[in-house]
C-alpha cells in the first residue's frame, strides 16, 4: 500500500509531517518512509514485522537537526542518525537498541 500523509502524530509533541511511505501487509506490517520531523528536518525510516509487532529504524543524514527539530537540543549540528526502536512487553513500549 501507498500510504501519503500530511501528519503522523507520535507523541504529544512529536510528529512526521509530509510522510510517504510504501508498505506491505502479508505477515505485519513491512515497508519505507520519508517524512520531516515536526515540519523541520528530512528522516527516513523502516518498519519490519517482529514477533507480530513492528520494529522501526529512523535514520537521517542531519542527527542535529532532528535533535532540533524534536526540541530536545538546540545546540547542536550535523552528524548522521540512525535510530532503532525495538517492540518490548505489551502495549506498544518500544525501546532503543
Amino acid at each position: 500500500m501507498d500510504v501519503a500523509l500530511d501528519r503522523l502524530q507520535i507523541t504529544d509533541t512529536i510528529a512526521l509531517t509530509g510522510m510517504r511511505g510504501r508498505f506491505a501487509t502479508a505477515g505485519g506490517l513491512d515497508g519505507s518512509f520519508e517524512a520531516r520531523l515536526n515540519g523541520g528536518t528530512q528522516v527516513r525510516g523502516s518498519v519490519v514485522p517482529q514477533n507480530g509487532r513492528s520494529a522501526v529504524r529512523i535514520t537521517s543524514a542531519d542527527a542535529g537537526g532532528v535533535l532540533r527539530s524534536a526540541g530536545l537540543l538546540q545546540q547542536v549540528v550535523g552528524g548522521d542518525l540512525s535510530l532503532t526502536l525495538l517492540p518490548v512487553g505489551s502495549g506498544g513500549h518500544l525501546m532503543v537498541a
